[in-house]
């Protein structure tokens, strides 16, 4: 109840603060945050592919697992990956 109570106020308090600042709607508004975090990550590298995650040796192999193909699974792959059958990338990741 107290703690309702303490995050309800909180959150208020923060809005009344940040409703004039001029980022608070400009960032992506018509965009679903998934969306806007893949079309940020994909074109820089820094995404949850294979071939990101064999780099800290998370993963053994930067091959695609979706294919089983030894392509490596980067951005560069999901267009044209056969077992992808959608056109828009951001719909898998």
């Amino acid at each position: 109840m107290i703690n309702q109570t303490l995050r309800t106020t909180h959150m208020s308090s923060l809005k009344e603060w940040t409703k004039e600042k001029s980022w608070r709607d400009d960032i992506l508004p018509d965009c679903l945050r998934s969306i806007a975090v893949a079309a940020s990550r994909l074109p820089t590298g820094h995404d949850c592919l294979y071939a990101h995650l064999c780099r800290f040796r998370i993963v053994d192999s930067p091959a695609c697992s979706l294919c089983c193909s030894d392509v490596a699974m980067n951005a560069d792959h999901l267009p044209v990956c056969s077992s992808l059958t959608k056109n828009c990338i951001y719909s898998r990741y």
